[in-house]
């Protein structure tokens, strides 16, 4: 169970998260518990100190905000919610953290049911760096794509070809699509091809099923409250929504069992994006060796390739990487924000893998 230390060890990372991406209301909120850390009396603080899972690991306060919005989005009415913009609100992160407190200890009940439910975030945002990423993949390999996406939530970012992306003076995905992609390149210039998938399929603990009511609310509760603009996105990203395969399985079992399928013609594409944060570090390795045994074992004809999206211990840098069999190759491709944005691309600092 969390203690007063871990949750306000827990609070210092997460407010920062939420300060640097956007969302000072989070943070003002996560400040206040932290304060009140050793108050057992207060509602909020008593949910959390009975969770049972690693605050940090589990995202533990994300996971607790995250149940407050939702519960709020489908309806439930409270003075908390005239301070979030995504509830028709005006943004006062010192307000919202004082009238948050009330809100816990009326709606704890199901708060506590409703924070056991993972962080999903399946940001849209994401699409433009991971489409970049499939586009100099492309250059290099001139075959189709089997997209296979480790915590892959909803399986919005499956469907990254169907979105229009513009980064800087390159753009690509078709005219006519909902969601734009715009404004997200800080720097480079992501040369790369045109890329066809062929089949997309995912893998999650706990798949979304974004064709429901129940769905759609917990994609959407965990947007910042402030952020108004990802919220548009993802509901324009929601209103084209087609199902995909998205299986309820462990990463390494899962990618796996994957590659092990025979798919010549077409290159196998591991992608994630914010995900190890959530695996324990033998997860985190089974999984690496999972993708390096069918990379071993990769041909010209039926290559692997491994594109992630994925965040340095501290999130003080969030990096995508492409690696390629069976030629060994290695791209450190672009840096960029949690949510796909400010990207840097990097021009593909290349070297081989040892053999």
């Amino acid at each position: 169970m969390a203690t007063a230390v871990s949750l306000r060890d827990a609070a210092t990372l997460q407010s920062r998260l939420c300060l640097e991406n956007g969302s000072p209301t989070w943070a003002a909120i996560i400040d206040a518990i932290a304060e009140r850390a050793e108050d057992r009396g207060d509602a909020a603080i008593r949910l959390l100190l009975q969770d049972d899972q690693d605050p940090i690991g589990s995202a533990l306060l994300l996971r607790f905000l995250g149940a407050a919005h939702r519960i709020l989005l489908d309806g439930a009415p409270a003075e908390f919610a005239h301070y979030l913009p995504t509830l028709g609100g005006a943004a006062d992160p010192q307000r919202a953290a004082v009238a948050f407190f009330p809100f816990a200890a009326a709606y704890s009940e199901r708060l506590q049911a409703q924070m056991r439910l993972p962080v999903q975030t399946n940001e849209v945002g994401r699409s433009g760096v991971l489409s970049a990423g499939l586009r100099r993949l492309a250059a290099e390999v001139d075959l189709p794509v089997s997209l296979l996406e480790i915590g892959a939530s909803a399986g919005l970012n499956l469907h990254l070809d169907r979105y229009r992306i513009q980064a800087g003076d390159q753009s690509w995905g078709p005219d006519s699509s909902p969601v734009v992609l715009d404004g997200i390149l800080r720097s480079g210039r992501p040369e790369g091809s045109e890329f066809r998938i062929v089949e997309r399929a995912g893998c999650d603990l706990a798949p979304i099923d974004a064709a429901t009511h129940e769905g759609r609310v917990r994609l959407r509760s965990f947007i910042w409250p402030e952020d108004t603009v990802r919220m548009a996105r993802l509901d324009s990203a929601l209103s084209m929504f087609e199902p995909v395969r998205i299986d309820e399985a462990p990463a390494a079992d899962w990618v796996r069992a994957e590659l092990e399928k025979n798919r010549p013609g077409s290159v196998s594409v591991v992608m994630h994006s914010i995900v190890m944060p959530y695996l324990t570090a033998a997860e985190q390795q089974d999984l690496a060796a999972a993708i390096a045994e069918a990379g071993a074992t990769a041909t010209a004809d039926a290559p692997v390739a491994w594109l992630r999206m994925e965040p340095s211990d501290d999130y003080s840098a969030v990096t995508l990487e492409l690696d390629i069999w069976p030629s060994g190759r290695h791209d450190v491709l672009a840096t960029c924000t949690p949510h796909g944005a400010a990207i840097e691309w990097l021009q593909g600092r290349s070297h081989d893998r040892e053999a």
